[in-house]
C-alpha cells in the first residue's frame, strides 16, 4: 500500500484542498479526509490504484468522482468505506446509482464494522441524503430515491 500512497501523492501534486474535512475511525485508527480536492480534472481509469481512486473521489468535478467510484467499488477492506460512504451523502445521483447497483459486491463485513464504529458519520450521511433529496430530487418518491435505498441497505448490514 506504500507504493499506492506515493502514486496518490504524486497524482495530487499542485492540488488545493478544501478547508472542510470529515473524520472517521477506520480499523481502529482516527482519520481525517478532505471534503474536496481542487485540481485540473485528471483521467481516472479502472487501472488506477485504489488509493489514488480514493483521493480522486474527493475531487471537485463530479465526473472525476464518478470514475473514481467505479474503481473503488472493486476494493475490499474497511479503508475504502469512508470514501464511498461520503459519496452516498452527496448530490450526484449517478454515483449513488453505481454504489446501489454494486451493493451486493461490497465488502459487507467491512461496511458493518465501519458503520458500528462511526455512528456520527452514518447519521450525518443520513441527514445529507435527506437534504439533497429535499433540495434536488423530490421528483423521486422518497421510497424510490437511491440515497435512501442505499442507506436502508447499509443499516441492514448492522442488524446481521
Amino acid at each position: 500500500m506504500e507504493g499506492q500512497a506515493q502514486r496518490a501523492a504524486n497524482a495530487i501534486t499542485g492540488a488545493r484542498l478544501s478547508s472542510g474535512t470529515f473524520s472517521a475511525t477506520v480499523n481502529g485508527e482516527f482519520v481525517t479526509i478532505p471534503q474536496r480536492l481542487y485540481l485540473d480534472a485528471p483521467y481516472v481509469s479502472r487501472t488506477v490504484d485504489g488509493v489514488t481512486a480514493a483521493v480522486m473521489s474527493r475531487h471537485d468535478d463530479g465526473f472525476v468522482r464518478e470514475r473514481a467510484v467505479e474503481r473503488l467499488l472493486g476494493e475490499r477492506g474497511e479503508w475504502v468505506v469512508p470514501f464511498l460512504m461520503r459519496l452516498v451523502g452527496e448530490y450526484v445521483i449517478e454515483i449513488i446509482d453505481r454504489i446501489d447497483g454494486r451493493f451486493d459486491q461490497l465488502d459487507h463485513q467491512a461496511w458493518r464494522a465501519f458503520m458500528i464504529a462511526n455512528p456520527k458519520l452514518v447519521a450525518t450521511t443520513d441527514a445529507q441524503v435527506m437534504s439533497y433529496w429535499n433540495a434536488y430530487h423530490r421528483h423521486f418518491p422518497r421510497a424510490e430515491y437511491r440515497g435512501f435505498r442505499v442507506m436502508e441497505k447499509l443499516r441492514g448490514l448492522t442488524l446481521a
